[in-house]
């Protein structure tokens, strides 16, 4: 099998941001552009996330607990 020439694309970290221990530098430099909000920045820092989450919890499907006491 060929490698992907995307994937080598996709795998390129920018400068700055090679782990997640650099997250609150980039929030708080997006904080500083008038253009991001800081509702758009819980988003970007989780909340979504955490949304989907409560969303699928909530959902008739059956929950990881549910399919883990069925074992």
């Amino acid at each position: 099998m060929e490698p992907n020439p995307m994937l080598a694309f996709y795998s390129v970290t920018p400068q700055g941001l090679e782990d997640v221990s650099k997250y609150p530098q980039l929030l708080a430099a997006l904080l500083e552009d008038p253009t991001w909000s800081e509702e758009d920045l819980k988003k970007l820092a989780g909340l979504n996330l955490l949304r989907v989450f409560r969303a699928v919890e909530e959902s008739e499907s059956p929950s990881f607990t549910t399919i883990q006491n069925n074992r």
